[in-house]
């Protein structure tokens, strides 16, 4: 019942997107002829997350199609937050969704990532947990410790494996680039994943 006070939250996703597209049309615009619009993905934290996978299918109130992958940073996870229109409204979401939390969160109370994410979504659905995390490095910019984003990545290794492992998913999924696959599923140190529906999407991306 409360779903509705928060509404705007997916409508701005939607009133964003819509913008975005009027700029990419928009010869005078920066933004003009920049976009590919059919390969649209919503990253977000927390609360953001939230709102990705509302506007990515998990509530028909407020699903907006042209979202066609999903990276969902600590999440919300509670019964409260996902069972509201139906049971378990994670698995009405039809696009590929990664989900990302910190090592360090289930320590401090944090339910289950897999049991109330990953294992309810449809394929192909990634989880990573980032070791030595927790629900606040997956936020803010560039701190003022660093001089550049280059600096940031190479000396901030966790906000790194967010960084990239977003951008490979994306270049993957939204892209079809072949060498994000590979970097997508390599093992790397600080990273403990779930993986295992690679294959499945392949398998209905190619019989199309």
């Amino acid at each position: 019942k409360y779903r509705k006070y928060f509404s705007y939250r997916p409508d701005q996703t939607n009133l964003t997107i819509n913008r975005m597209l009027r700029e990419n049309n928009d010869i005078t615009s920066t933004f003009y002829g920049m976009i590919d619009e059919s390969k649209i993905g919503v990253v977000g934290h927390s609360f953001g997350a939230w709102t990705g996978m509302m506007v990515g299918g998990a509530d028909p109130v407020y699903h907006d199609p042209r979202v066609k992958a999903i990276v969902a940073l600590s999440g919300p996870v509670t019964e409260q937050v996902y069972n509201v229109h139906k049971p378990k409204e994670v698995n009405d979401i039809h696009v590929p969704i990664m989900f990302m939390y910190g090592q360090k969160e289930p320590f401090a109370g944090r339910p289950s990532d897999k049991a109330f994410l990953y294992d309810l979504a449809n394929p192909p659905r990634f989880l990573l947990s980032v070791d030595g995390a927790d629900h606040f490095t997956f936020s803010g910019g560039v701190r003022k410790e660093f001089e550049t984003i280059d600096d940031f990545l190479r000396l901030d290794w966790r906000r790194s494996i967010i960084t990239y492992y977003t951008r490979y998913f994306f270049d993957y999924y939204l892209k079809g680039e072949e060498e994000a696959k590979a970097l997508l599923t390599r093992s790397i140190k600080g990273v403990d994943r779930y993986l295992k529906d690679l294959g499945e999407y392949e398998k209905a991306k190619n019989k199309k």
